[in-house]
């Protein structure tokens, strides 16, 4: 969609963007390490970090999937580095692959591969996602969106 690609010339000239988000419901998003991000002395990317935009990536993919678009609110969110992997360092490219795997009513499954420029694996994490955002929004997201989306342009700034 052409938000997407807004989005994406923005992020890209700040390191990173969404690049796809492909029919089988996987997020793209691509990310060069800066070094004000890093530790200090070894250059190495903060786990906190990588978990941070994990966190992002995947709520997005969460939203592009579910008909609601409800964010959701995170109970669970881990990852780890794949086997004799350091962490990236500064000016990695990192690409991440997030996936809904499962939305129900209350509750949403994602998993987040990260991956080098050249597809080695660096990371894989898991997020799991309160879904239930209360009546209000399934109004005015659900089968209400056209209004809401018809106030916004209204009264606020969408296009």
């Amino acid at each position: 969609s052409h938000e997407l690609e807004a989005k994406h010339v923005q992020q890209v000239t700040q390191g990173g963007g969404f690049t796809a988000f492909g029919d089988d419901g996987t997020l793209t998003f691509e990310y060069r390490v800066p070094e004000r991000v890093c530790f200090r002395g070894d250059s190495y990317l903060p786990l906190s970090v990588l978990l941070a935009i994990v966190d992002e990536v995947t709520s997005w993919a969460s939203v592009g999937v579910d008909p609601a678009r409800r964010p959701g609110v995170s109970i669970d969110l881990n990852a780890a580095l794949a086997a004799g992997r350091v962490p990236p360092r500064a000016g990695d490219h990192l690409v991440f692959l997030a996936r809904s795997r499962r939305m129900g009513r209350t509750l949403g499954f994602q998993t987040c591969e990260v991956r080098t420029g050249s597809g080695e694996l660096v990371a894989t994490a898991r997020h799991t996602k309160l879904l239930d955002m209360g009546r209000a929004w399934g109004i005015a997201f659900g089968a209400g969106f056209d209004l809401t989306r018809g106030l916004l342009r209204a009264f606020g700034s969408v296009d």
